[in-house]
């Protein structure tokens, strides 16, 4: 899993204000989490969803947990492959808008 650092470096805000790195690594954060229940939930079954709901609405954490790692194969890998995922989404996208923005700048003048 990278660290903060290296995920900052890797989107490229090492040169913006703290708290705008604090919010990207939140937004970050919680769009990994909906990634990974998307995905969970696309390898259960429908049975299996409906156990997970129940230990979801128990607020029983550990057991979430432990639940979904005895369903995934290595949980701990799918999750740092969902987040490498999406930071090069994130980074590809960056690069494409700014090609993009650079090409209009060059046709203007």
């Amino acid at each position: 899993m990278l660290t903060t650092e290296q995920i900052i470096n890797k989107l490229g805000i090492e040169g913006s204000a703290p708290e705008v790195q604090d919010k990207m690594l939140q937004d970050l954060a919680n769009s990994v989490a909906t990634r990974i229940l998307l995905r969970i939930s696309e390898k259960l079954t429908d049975a299996e969803l409906d156990e997970l709901s129940k230990l979801t609405d128990a607020d029983d954490e550990g057991g979430v947990e432990a639940y979904i790692s005895s369903k995934i194969a290595n949980f701990e890998d799918f999750k740092i492959q969902i987040e490498a995922e999406l930071i090069d989404e994130i980074v590809t996208n960056r690069e494409a808008v700014n090609a993009q923005v650079s090409a209009m700048k060059s046709e203007i003048i």
